[in-house]
């Protein structure tokens, strides 16, 4: 089974957050994720059959794990990103000090050649 799309998911966040803040009004420093757990699975244990089935302990685990899954390609998306932005800098970065080396060596030819024919004048001159 595949998860709800986010888009779909999202219809339900307000109802979701609504009891997460309830919950973590009530929690007085104790986790509030456990007690939102709690809260679900007392939720599905009083209302539902649920823990009926012998596959319920498998459903949760299987909803973990496709959650899991998402989590763990978005964290490998953006240390992707992360990697190739970093990258990108190191070579804006090497680009960079190239252009100021050029500019640093030309600025010393043109002292050199400045230097070179000053001296060449004062021969001259003296002559």
């Amino acid at each position: 089974m595949a998860p709800l799309d986010d888009a779909t998911a999202e219809r339900f966040d307000p109802t979701m957050l609504h009891v997460a803040q309830q919950i973590a009004a009530m929690a007085n420093g104790e986790d509030a994720i456990n007690m939102m757990l709690d809260l679900y699975f007392g939720f599905l244990r009083r209302k539902t059959d649920f823990f009926a089935s012998e596959k319920c302990k498998e459903a949760v685990l299987a909803a973990y794990q496709r959650q899991a899954t998402i989590v763990e390609k978005a964290n490998k998306g953006k240390a992707a990103e992360k990697l190739k932005a970093s990258e990108k800098a190191g070579k804006a970065m090497e680009e960079r000090l190239a252009r100021e080396a050029a500019v640093e060596q030309q600025m010393r030819d043109e002292d050199d050649a400045r230097k070179s024919r000053l001296k060449q004048a004062e021969l001259d001159r003296k002559l």
